[in-house]
């Protein structure tokens, strides 16, 4: 298991707000592009564990849920 998760120096990694991130080498490139997977790359930084990550996604997605339960019609038209 990886202690402190850090990517492979073969790839760049880049990121495109909101939620698009690159991986690219010499070989090949992807775009992936969901929210989650923007803020997994944000906090794969070699300095965190990996129980570290899970706890900061599971705290912002349970926030997330909170504020879109707490109104819902927030983003319906009128």
């Amino acid at each position: 298991m990886l202690n402190q998760p850090n990517f492979n120096p073969a790839y760049l990694v880049e990121t495109l707000e909101p939620d698009t991130v690159f991986f690219i080498s010499e070989r090949e490139s992807v775009c992936l592009q969901d929210p989650l997977y923007y803020r997994l790359v944000q906090l794969i930084d070699g300095q965190r564990n990996v129980d570290e990550i899970i706890d900061i996604l599971q705290l912002e997605i349970l926030q997330d849920q909170e504020l879109t339960q707490e109104n819902p019609n927030f983003f319906k038209r009128f």
